[in-house]
C-alpha cells in the first residue's frame, strides 16, 4: 500500500505545483515530451512513472527531483 501512498502524494504535489505556476497539463506534456494523458494519469496517481520523467517534470517547475519528493513527504 505504500506505493499507492507515494503515487497519491506525488500526484498532489505535481498538480498543486503545476497550477500554482499556471502551467496546463498540455504545456507540461509538451515540455517533457509525453502525451497529455500521461500527465493526467500522473496527477491522478494512477501512473507508475519513471524517475527520469519525475525529474523532467520537477525541472519544468525549476525544482530538483529531491525537492519534489520532499514536498511529497519522501
Amino acid at each position: 500500500m505504500r506505493d499507492q501512498n507515494f503515487h497519491t502524494a506525488i500526484a498532489k504535489v505535481i498538480k498543486d505545483t503545476r497550477k500554482h505556476l499556471n502551467f496546463t497539463q498540455k504545456e507540461i506534456a509538451e515540455i517533457v515530451k509525453v502525451n497529455v494523458r500521461t500527465i493526467r494519469h500522473i496527477e491522478a496517481g494512477t501512473n507508475n512513472t519513471t524517475a527520469d520523467l519525475l525529474k523532467a517534470i520537477a525541472e519544468c517547475f525549476n525544482l530538483k527531483l529531491s525537492t519534489l519528493l520532499t514536498k511529497a513527504g519522501y
